[in-house]
């Protein structure tokens, strides 16, 4: 994978992905969360990362169809976190450790099309920007995904976080 990292911020991001998604599948129903206080500048490839928020979110749309989805930003020690949880039907423990591995598909429900590679490319891309992925499902109670981005010492960005 090609990176370009610069400094960037992160809720413009979060907010165009899900704009993004919002626009193609207006019947979903998505909130964000992203503190009001100050947040730190990363470096990153806001494509790339653009890219992983795509991913876990049309992931929501297609296995929990109809459940609303939120996405949540923290900053936990030197890390942002980014969590998109939804309410679906949740996912079986011995799918769990193999979610982010090359082609693995959890249903072989040919109606829900894709090719195994999408959680795959998403672990490399967070993995190249120094972060981690992971799950956390029960099943009938939805699951959350999320990845990590580690806080580079580059500033700090203005109060622009929402609530919606």
């Amino acid at each position: 994978l090609s990176m370009t990292l610069e400094p960037s911020r992160l809720p413009p991001i979060i907010r165009d992905a899900v704009q993004r998604v919002y626009s193609a599948h207006p019947d979903m129903q998505i909130g964000v969360d992203i503190p009001k206080e100050k947040l730190p500048i990363l470096r990153l490839d806001s494509t790339r990362i653009a890219q992983v928020l795509d991913n876990f979110l049309n992931n929501a749309r297609k296995y929990a169809p109809g459940s609303p989805v939120e996405v949540r930003v923290r900053r936990h020690e030197r890390n942002i976190v980014v969590e998109v949880e939804d309410q679906g039907p949740g996912i079986a423990p011995e799918h769990l450790s193999h979610l982010f591995e090359r082609f693995y598909r959890v249903t072989n429900d040919h109606s829900i099309r894709g090719t195994g590679l999408g959680l795959y490319i998403s672990r490399k891309i967070v993995e190249a920007h120094g972060g981690e992925v992971g799950v956390e499902s029960e099943l009938g109670k939805g699951s959350r995904f999320y990845f990590t981005l580690p806080i580079a010492d580059l500033g700090v960005e203005g109060q622009e976080g929402d609530h919606a």
